[in-house]
């Protein structure tokens, strides 16, 4: 296990968010891999020097650090600890001799109503330029349960209207 407050963070957040958080195995597979070979960090913020209060897990390349996973305890949402986090994972990259920092995506809109606004509106205070790659796309291996699952994610934000 990579941390277990981030793995409780992701899964709570997931929940309240509605995204998609991978299984354990991910996770094991990935600090076994990654931490030890050193393309990865993983940051915890802490409140009193007691409590963490958020994770976040990084993975670097060359010249670009990526800001892959990032979950926090919203009992502490008034620490509003994102944006030191955010920070403080910019300064290293940079101290590192990383030339780019990629928050990953952000809305194609400006409009307030777009589900990922607030996301947005929190990556580009950091600066920076928005850059448009081709995307991602994911590649099923069972057919069957991936399909099985987008209808269900599609009935359930039908349920909520």
């Amino acid at each position: 296990m990579i941390c277990p407050s981030l793995r409780h963070y992701l899964k709570q957040n997931a929940s309240v968010k509605s995204f998609y958080i991978r299984k354990e195995k991910f996770f094991s597979t990935m600090a076994h891999t990654l931490l030890k070979a050193g393309g990865a960090k993983l940051y915890i913020g802490w409140y009193e020097e007691t409590t963490p209060v958020i994770a976040s897990l990084v993975y670097d390349s060359i010249d670009t650090r990526y800001y892959a996973f990032v979950g926090r305890d919203y009992s502490f949402d008034k620490l509003r600890a994102n944006g030191p986090l955010v920070s403080r994972l910019i300064v290293d990259a940079k101290k590192a001799g990383k030339k780019s920092f990629d928050l990953y995506g952000i809305a194609d809109s400006d409009d307030p109503k777009h589900p990922l606004y607030s996301f947005t509106a929190f990556k580009k205070t950091f600066g920076g330029e928005s850059v448009q790659l081709a995307g991602t796309w994911e590649i099923p291996l069972n057919n069957k349960k991936y399909y099985t699952k987008k209808t269900l994610q599609h009935l359930k934000k039908l349920a909520k209207r």
